[in-house]
């Protein structure tokens, strides 16, 4: 199975007092492979959840791939995204930046995450 390992520096005395593995095993596969399987796994479970007050919203696992495969098909009927694009999201942590990057990915494309404060003369 594939292994992750820690990249060594100055918190990693802090993984072994805090009991965290620096070496994690995961089954392997693309993000969306591992989407498709946890879904399948537990369609109903909270995907990804925003907790702002009035703006509080939850995506089941289902609910996630619902609305990246409807953004996926906007985007490709528009011939905004093809294999092998990047694509930049300039959002906030918000669940809509994951339902972007997914589609994004679901259409063969590269996604680059940028700060969303950032000044648009760093954008270029």
């Amino acid at each position: 199975m594939p292994q992750i390992n820690a990249v060594e520096g100055p918190w990693s005395g802090v993984y072994a007092l805090a009991n965290i593995p620096t070496c994690v095993e995961y089954p392997g596969g693309t993000i969306l492979d591992l989407f498709a399987r946890t879904r399948s796994k537990y369609p109903k479970r909270s995907c990804v959840q925003l907790l702002a007050g009035p703006f509080a919203v939850s995506f089941s696992n289902n609910a996630m791939r619902d609305a990246a495969w409807r953004f996926a098909s906007g985007l490709h009927v528009r011939g905004l995204v093809r294999p092998g694009d990047v694509v930049a999201i300039r959002e906030p942590n918000l669940p809509q930046a994951l339902i972007a990057a997914l589609a994004v990915w679901q259409l063969g494309g590269a996604v680059l995450f940028m700060f969303p404060l950032e000044a648009p003369d760093m954008c270029a």
